[in-house]
Formats: C-alpha cells, sequence, structure tokens
C-alpha cells in the first residue's frame, strides 16, 4: 500500500521569505512532497480547511494576527508545528505550544533538515486505524483502565495511576506515577473524549489533568495547579470558569 503524500503548509507574510523557505525544503528535505503557501493566518485557516496538511511552518510576527493566534482557538490541530522566526524572544511560548522546533531566520540548513526529519519519524507512529484495532485489546475488560499506544508498545494503565496528559504536536505525552512517561500517538483530543467521565479536566489547550491528581490550586493570575508529582500547570483564562467548577463540584461530593 502506497504511503499518502506528505504536504506542508508555510505561513509567513513575506514574499522573499516564502520562497527562500520553499526553495530550501525542496532542495533539502526530500521526504516532504507537496508544498502550500499562505501570506496570512486567514488564508492558512482555509487552506488548512481544504487540504490534508502534515506539518507547519509558522511565522510569528504577521499583521493582523500572529503566529499563535492559529493555535489558540477551540479546534484542535493535527499537524506537527515548526516556528520560522527572526525574533529569538518566543522560543520558549512556541514549546508550550508542541513546536518541534524553532528555527531563527535566515534558516540553517542542517537544522531545517534535522527538524523535518523528527516530524517524518513522528509520522512513522501507528495510524489512528491501528490504534483503534489495538483498543479492541481491552474493549471487554476493566472500565478503569486506558490503553496507550506508543511507538514500541501497548501498554494498559490504571486510569487512577494517569496524572496528567500534555499535547506534543499530534501526539500525547501521559505522565504516570512512578514518573513513567509514555508518548502516544492519539492527540490530546482524543484522550479527552476517553476520559471525559473519568475525572479529567481539560485546563489547557495543551494539558489535559487527572482532577484526583491535585495536590493544590493557586487562584493568583490565570491560576496555577500543582499536581501530586510535582508538575505545575498553569490554567488558561478562558477555561478557568468551567475548571473551578469542575473542582467545586469535586469537593462537594
Amino acid at each position: 500500500m502506497s504511503k499518502s503524500p506528505f504536504t506542508a503548509l508555510i505561513i509567513d507574510d513575506v514574499l522573499s521569505n516564502r520562497e527562500t523557505l520553499q526553495l530550501l525544503i525542496r532542495k533539502y528535505c526530500p521526504g516532504i512532497d507537496y508544498i502550500i503557501i499562505a501570506e496570512s493566518i486567514q488564508e492558512a485557516r482555509i487552506l488548512l480547511s481544504q487540504n490534508s496538511v502534515q506539518l507547519v511552518f509558522l511565522d510569528i510576527q504577521m499583521p493582523k494576527e500572529d503566529g499563535f493566534s492559529l493555535l489558540d482557538g477551540d479546534q484542535d490541530y493535527n499537524f506537527d508545528i515548526v516556528f520560522v522566526t527572526a525574533y529569538d524572544q518566543y522560543a520558549i511560548k512556541a514549546l508550550r505550544y508542541g513546536a518541534i522546533d524553532y528555527l531563527i531566520k535566515p534558516v540553517n540548513i542542517q537544522e531545517l533538515s534535522e527538524a523535518v526529519t523528527r516530524v517524518l519519524q513522528r509520522q512513522q507512529l501507528p495510524s489512528s486505524e491501528q490504534l483503534k484495532r489495538n483498543m479492541t485489546i481491552v474493549k471487554n475488560t476493566d472500565p478503569n483502565e486506558i490503553a496507550i499506544l506508543s511507538k514500541s508498545s501497548l501498554d494498559i494503565i490504571r486510569i487512577n495511576e494517569l496524572i496528567r496528559c500534555e499535547a506534543d504536536g499530534r501526539c500525547t505525552i501521559c505522565f504516570i506515577q512512578g514518573g513513567r512517561r509514555i508518548v502516544s500517538s492519539k492527540n490530546l483530543k482524543e484522550f479527552e473524549l476517553m476520559l471525559e467521565d473519568k475525572g479529567f479536566a481539560r485546563v489547557h489547550h495543551s494539558h489535559l489533568i487527572n482532577m484526583n491528581h491535585i495536590d493544590s490550586f493557586q487562584r493568583k493570575k490565570n491560576g496555577v495547579i500543582k499536581l501530586t508529582n510535582g508538575d505545575e500547570i498553569v490554567i488558561a483564562q478562558r477555561r478557568k470558569t468551567e475548571f473551578i467548577q469542575q473542582l467545586n463540584q469535586k469537593i462537594s461530593l
């Protein structure tokens, strides 16, 4: 069976930047089959709705809407992200959005090639259809368990041992009691749906937490949740009210 074509989207408001990056990709990144171009976030949204895109090269500072605005909506994105920008001060924020890499203009060829290689390797994770077939292994077993498929194994985990899930591009990092981590090929939205009746809360675009593993909650600013493994998660402003309602319901039980 032939593999699906790999499509990348370049989003940059400067024509010369778009053309240069396109030339570099065509010359040094043979794993990318098709390249489509957008000069604004608005145009990018249209192209993403019309095309199956696996990788987005995203500029940050653009007129009207910056690059982060593409990722801030309620819609879960199913593509990997490589930020390409002239500014280095956004690197930490970019990593919080699950970016594969953060490239500074002018783009270094080796860094570009390495970033694309990492994305292509992630694409080799099991497909959603294979994931569904593997999930039948636990279909009729304990409802308090969840099957987490990684690149190398299928792990059956007690749900009360799953502390939190964090988006990592198209994948999800699952944090388990005891310090164990599993990288799953499911995106965070799929975990949210699987765990919606299991005491989990989506507190950020990138974070899903187990309410039973909350150690403390600080209301300052957006609100910071400290979990039993010591991790601290900042709540997205638009999700704070819903989280507090869930927390109050849990306390009143």
